[in-house]
């Protein structure tokens, strides 16, 4: 009745991969996206993102965070490392420090803390490589001795 070509595959490590945590749900533990993710709940603990995080307007989000790259629209309270770049637009509250090497803040935006530039990788590898289920976490000997003030962009709406 259906040929092959309708049947649905299972996703591969190719595949492009969206993650959403809408508004009513709630997380606490670690969390880890690949792809392009969305987050409009409340998350407590660590994010870890291969890809852009889009951190919604009704998001509240108590964690520390590693990026590629993200989008802050709602609140932030902890650390955000970001390999590429951050933006926190009109509508976020961000309480914490900030390691990128790329930071815009839109006009409006609440920004309460401290910004690092740093130019170093942000290891977001399995420490296991054998485990296929195993959390990327932050190479602890990356910490930067060489940091500046970040390329800061304070931008109209």
């Amino acid at each position: 009745m259906f040929s092959d070509k309708n049947k649905r595959r299972g996703a591969t490590a190719h595949d492009p991969a969206v993650t959403i945590l809408t508004s009513n749900c709630r997380f606490n533990g670690k969390l880890y996206c690949k792809g392009a993710s969305r987050i409009g709940g409340k998350i407590e603990g660590q994010v870890v993102s291969e890809g852009l995080l889009i951190i919604e307007e009704e998001a509240e989000v108590k964690a520390n965070i590693i990026v590629d790259e993200v989008i802050v629209q709602g609140q932030i309270s902890g650390t955000l490392q970001a390999h590429k770049r951050v933006e926190l637009r009109e509508t976020s509250k961000f309480h914490g420090e900030i390691v990128s090497p790329a930071l815009i803040i839109r006009e409006g935006a609440q920004f309460d803390g401290r910004a690092a530039m740093s130019n170093d990788t942000i290891n977001l590898e399995p420490t296991n490589q054998d485990d296929n289920n195993a959390e990327p976490q932050l190479n602890p000997n990356n910490e930067s001795s060489n940091r500046r003030i970040p390329d800061v962009t304070i931008a109209s709406s």
